[in-house]
């Protein structure tokens, strides 16, 4: 593929402890990537499309999924701009070891459960 050993594409079926299901979908096998990301559950869901954030859920008002979703906080600097400014000692809204640590458990679960063709228990 055009990144060497790195997944180019991948969809995972997740079940949460209080039966929420969940698919996480991601990719950039289309040369034009019009959807990067896709995340539905049992009740909502949400994608970008076109740079444009879609967003339903009967949970949060507003949220009915027919127009992109534009209440969003502001972006935050590149993620190296904020790696820098955590070595200077600056406040910047890093990921936790421990949350880093929590997405590799679920990856590499999803790994496991794709080469066994079973679910695979996290926690």
């Amino acid at each position: 593929g055009r990144y060497g050993d790195c997944d180019e594409y991948g969809e995972g079926l997740l079940k949460f402890p209080d039966g929420a299901i969940g698919v996480l979908a991601g990719g950039w096998v289309d040369v034009e990537n019009p959807v990067p990301l896709l995340i539905s559950g049992t009740e909502g869901h949400a994608y970008v499309c076109n740079g444009q954030l879609t967003f339903k859920s009967g949970r949060v008002p507003g949220a009915d999924g027919k127009a992109p979703w534009t209440d969003l906080p502001p972006d935050l600097p590149h993620a190296f701009e904020l790696y820098l400014d955590a070595l200077h000692g600056q406040d910047v809204p890093l990921v936790s070891p421990r949350e880093a640590a929590a997405r590799n458990v679920v990856m590499e679960a999803m790994y496991q459960a794709a080469k066994g063709e079973r679910w695979v228990k996290v926690g």
